[in-house]
Order: structure tokens, then sequence, then C-alpha cells
């Protein structure tokens, strides 16, 4: 297993671990998308609290060979939430045209969870 770097455009960094002991690949893709509120929190995953913040997985697409999930920031207190990663794991290796496709969709996704302020 081996991790990479690869950078999709000056502000969009990919991390690339794989391949995992399935074959796998995982890919944690840098977004920054500030949301106003959120449209669907019951789909929304707590997976730590600190502070009144707290980060959320939120699912975005399911399929056989891909699936796609986006890590949300929300301070409670100051009523921000903030898309700061989109997770990608695929069944085989990507090439860079095929992540920016898969972020594009992603990030079309995140308008169905995420009032874009």
């Amino acid at each position: 297993m081996s991790i990479n770097y690869l950078w999709l455009d000056p502000h969009r960094r990919v991390l690339e671990i794989g391949p995992q002991e399935d074959g796998s690949y995982i890919y944690f893709i840098d977004t920054f998308v500030r949301c106003k509120e959120l449209l669907s929190p019951q789909k929304e995953i707590e997976l730590k609290v600190q502070g009144g913040i707290s980060l959320a997985e939120i699912p975005l697409l399911y399929e056989e060979t891909m699936s796609l999930k986006a890590e949300v920031l929300i301070d409670e207190e100051y009523g921000i939430a903030q898309v700061i990663s989109i997770e990608l794991r695929s069944k085989e290796k990507m090439n860079e045209g095929k992540l920016i496709e898969e972020l594009k969709r992603a990030e079309s996704s995140i308008r169905n969870f995420c009032f874009i302020a």
C-alpha cells in the first residue's frame, strides 16, 4: 500500500491511499464549500464532537464499484457548516481525468443537502 498526493488544480489536492488488501483505492479530495444550512441533517453521522464543533460524514453516492461521502465540519455556536473533504472509495485506481469527473459529480450532490452560502 502506498500514499500519493495529486494536484487537480492549484486549490485541490488529492490524497490517494492504495491499493488496499482487496485491491481498492481510497481518495480524499480537499474541497471547501461553505453551507448556509444543511438541508438533510437526518443523513448526518456524527464522528466527533468537541467544544460545539462536530465532524460529520454525509453519504453522497453508493455504487457497486465506488462510493462518495462528504466530510462536513459543523460549528453550531456560529451556525457554520463547511464541506472540507470528499472521500471516494473505488475498486480500481483512477486517473486524474476520472477524479475530476467524480469531484464534479460529488460537488453537484453536495447541493442536495447543503444550501450554499
